[in-house]
């Protein structure tokens, strides 16, 4: 049975992971650990508190780190300093690691941010976490090659605000609000079903 999953940033402050549950059936959040590479400035300044709440309410957690690499070198760095951030929550994350990819800075050619998303998803791999690629409809259709995402088990998040998925490739994962309404909060967060027991 699929199942209710938000994710959320800095920008959302405070949650009640209890409420959330409770009242509007979410069971998994993918909590942004932060973006880029190496700068302690880029370490989401809510992270901390979303996972040790979000731990605290017994929720299925996985992360997120916004990419701007451009290279394959600069992806990998991405990876370990996202681990850096994550890697002391272990015992707690269930769901998948997503490389989010929508920045325009990483418009560099669809084979090389599909090597770039595998580069990631390999550091991912190495660390013990299982990988996971987080792209909207459209740049998986324009800007990267998803058969090198697919050619590296690399699981799929798709985003497209509509009344169904029109991704035609392999998806676990598909966002289809950024206005899902929640108990314990007061505005619409982004909203996903999972389609994958982790």
């Amino acid at each position: 049975m699929p199942y209710k999953v938000i994710d959320i940033s800095v920008w959302q402050g405070d949650i009640d992971f209890n409420a959330a549950r409770d009242q509007s059936g979410v069971q998994g959040v993918m909590i942004r650990c932060g973006y880029g590479s190496y700068s302690p400035a880029q370490i989401d300044g809510q992270f901390h508190n979303h996972m040790r709440a979000a731990i605290a309410a017994n929720m299925l957690i996985g992360v997120y780190h916004y990419g701007y690499a451009q290279s394959v070198p600069e992806a990998e760095g991405e990876a370990d300093f996202a681990i850096s951030i994550f890697d002391q929550y272990r015992q707690w994350i269930r769901l998948p690691i997503a490389y989010d990819i929508e920045d325009p800075t990483m418009n560099v050619g669809r084979d090389l941010v599909g090597q770039m998303a595998a580069a990631f998803a390999n550091k991912i791999r190495a660390a013990g976490y299982t990988p996971m690629c987080y792209c909207n409809l459209n740049w998986a259709t324009n800007f990267i090659n998803m058969d090198i995402v697919n050619a590296n088990g690399i699981d799929v998040w798709i985003a497209q605000y509509n009344s169904e998925c029109q991704y035609w490739g392999p998806y676990v994962m598909w966002q289809f609000t950024d206005c899902l309404p929640i108990g314990g909060y007061y505005a619409g967060v982004d909203g996903s079903w999972c389609y994958k027991d982790y």
